[in-house]
């Protein structure tokens, strides 16, 4: 996602993403249980990594005790005035 809206591509909206972006496999073990191993990382064209940062979002909105008893979604609510207020893109 970072990508994408480095290329203003993307708006991201809500608050920052958790940064778990390690590919981790599950791997059986000879006992019948299984072990999860991260084999493969995320770092960016400028060298900087992903894990653990996570994605910042362009305009920031959380849900207020209020909103959650209500069934509102301010992320989506936010995402959608800001799609109202764009405009289509001239290819």
């Amino acid at each position: 996602m970072r990508y994408w809206q480095r290329l203003r591509r993307a708006i991201v909206i809500g608050r920052r993403t958790n940064g778990s972006v390690l590919g981790a496999p599950t791997f059986p073990l000879l006992d019948g249980g299984r072990v999860q191993v991260p084999v493969q990382d995320l770092i960016m064209l400028d060298g900087t990594r992903l894990e653990g940062a996570g994605v910042a979002p362009i305009s920031s909105s959380s849900a207020s005790s209020a909103d959650l008893r209500a069934g509102r979604d301010a992320a989506l609510l936010e995402a959608l005035r800001t799609l109202n207020r764009s405009r289509p893109p001239t290819w």
